[in-house]
């Protein structure tokens, strides 16, 4: 057996500071940290001493699971942890997701932990997509992620409505290769700068957007948001007046609001003069004019 590594036949986990290098026994505690790539079988076995832990959230174990199947699961020295007892302390989910998906990761694993630090394990702040991309020197990351995750989700479902929800495939990996290759999404961001009328991600994304058609109609899409125009039954007109008169965030109706905004994108591209841009719960969301659907869902694979 390599040093380092396990397998499901080990006789007993609890004696794990016998079959590693003394160099991994930290001091004299008794503490030992190990690499261990963990196969489903291994995981099973390790599950088998989940006696006493938290229910378990079917979230985390469907974020885990993709990411497991995608091949971007690292090691990246996060542990599961083993009290002496022998009595699973943290790492059930990943465990879990081992043993349901068929694959094989590879974690840190700590083993002689008192079993009473159990209370303490998971006290820390979750990092947030957006925390990620501060910490690689971007700038408006919350708007930024939020933008990119709007993308990422209308490219994957061929511009259905699925702007502004949540998938689970979408983790900051995701969100930073979207950005390197649609890096022009950061210059959306700041064209909107924080319109009440645009609505910030939305805005941005419909900017971006609307740029892979007609970067000068996408501009002036967010010129007359925030400015107004003289042309009062200019398509981009009648949206602004529509988000004025309903008086309602942005952020509230998203749905009927990107809706409407492609509408009166398309409108303003083909020549139409719409009065009002109606846009009837179940219609089915409007195709932007000029917008290559499949390279765009090729570019976030």
């Amino acid at each position: 057996m390599a040093a380092g590594y396990l397998t499901a036949d080990d006789p007993t986990l609890s004696t794990i500071a016998e079959m590693v290098p003394s160099r991994n026994v930290i001091e004299d505690s008794g503490v030992v940290a190990i690499v261990v790539r963990f196969t489903p079988s291994l995981a099973s076995a390790f599950l088998d001493r989940n006696t006493k832990n938290r229910g378990m959230s079917k979230q985390n174990r469907s974020k885990i699971g993709i990411a497991m199947q995608g091949g971007y699961f690292d090691l990246n020295g996060e542990t599961i942890k083993i009290g002496k007892s022998g009595r699973l302390l943290d790492g059930q989910h990943r465990l879990e997701e081992c043993v349901r998906t068929g694959c094989d990761f590879e974690s840190v694993v700590v083993f002689g932990l008192d079993d009473s630090v159990f209370d303490t394990v998971d006290q820390g702040k979750a990092r947030a997509i957006s925390d990620v991309l501060a910490i690689n020197g971007e700038v408006n990351t919350r708007t930024l992620a939020a933008t990119a995750n709007s993308l990422y989700q209308f490219a994957c479902f061929d511009g259905a409505n699925v702007v502004g929800k949540s998938n689970k495939s979408f983790n900051s990996r995701v969100c930073q290769r979207v950005i390197e290759r649609h890096s022009e999404l950061r210059r959306s961001v700041i064209a909107v700068g924080g319109c009440r009328l645009l609505g910030n991600a939305v805005g941005a994304f419909l900017h971006y957007v609307f740029s892979l058609s007609d970067p000068r109609l996408a501009n002036e899409f967010v010129d007359v948001m925030k400015n107004g125009t003289m042309s009062v039954n200019r398509p981009f007109n009648v949206l602004r007046e529509w988000v004025i008169n309903s008086n309602i965030p942005v952020s509230s109706m998203v749905s009927g609001y990107t809706a409407r905004a492609v509408k009166a994108f398309n409108a303003e591209k083909t020549g139409g003069n719409p009065k009002l841009l109606k846009f009837i719960e179940g219609e089915t969301f409007p195709r932007v004019v000029g917008l290559d659907y499949d390279k765009l869902a090729r570019s976030v694979k």
